[in-house]
């Protein structure tokens, strides 16, 4: 099953960067070093494999998608996030978790009108700021924390700037960080359960 097949890719490639010291310089490394596992791991059964994939005429935040490819006859899309704590400890963490609710909302959208059979949310970070509540006063409604929860039905936050459209959930999201523990302290990097967006009849 497809969902298993991510599932296991992503915890392997989180925990193989880990286990072997390797240095992701940006998203789009760790884009493509998941699409070369996906391609290894699926073979001649992976029938199509897209990097910034045009996917959105009228969206208010990007046309593209991070990774699109087709897998026995479904039709997958997936965003990635990946900030990163500055060596300044400059972080960006309101606009970015803006941006990650926004990119589930992009998902959705495809989701919604039949563009993708299903969509995939990856994230990974070493920034405390996403994955625990803290005191948020900025736009604190896009949540992006340990175990926070989109209901199915319920409208995503909207932001003036960017994520206008008014979408719903078409499923129940839920946020689980993995690579924390107790006393709320990452263990060297953070990273989510995948979210499997698709319509739930």
């Amino acid at each position: 099953m497809i969902h298993k097949i991510i599932s296991d890719l992503w915890t392997q490639v989180i925990t193989g960067f880990f286990e072997n010291n390797l240095s992701y310089s940006s998203e789009k490394t760790l884009v493509f070093h998941f699409a070369w596992q996906l391609k290894q791991k699926l073979g001649e059964d992976l029938v199509s494999l897209d990097f910034e994939k045009q996917m959105f005429q009228k969206f208010s935040d990007g046309a593209f998608l991070d990774l699109y490819f087709e897998y026995k006859n479904q039709k997958i899309g997936i965003e990635f996030k990946f900030p990163k704590r500055s060596s300044k400890g400059y972080s960006n963490s309101t606009q970015t978790r803006i941006k990650s609710i926004n990119d589930i909302k992009r998902l959705s959208y495809l989701v919604n009108n039949n563009k993708i059979d299903l969509g995939v949310f990856l994230m990974a970070t070493n920034e405390r700021a996403y994955v625990f509540t803290g005191k948020k006063t900025i736009n604190a409604e896009f949540e992006t924390y340990h175990l926070v929860q989109y209901k199915k039905g319920e409208s995503f936050p909207k932001h003036q700037s960017t994520s206008k459209e008014c979408l719903i959930s078409p499923i129940e999201i839920t946020f689980t960080w993995n690579g924390i523990n107790e006393t709320n302290i990452i263990n060297k990097f953070a990273w989510i359960s995948p979210i499997f967006i698709y319509k739930d009849y």
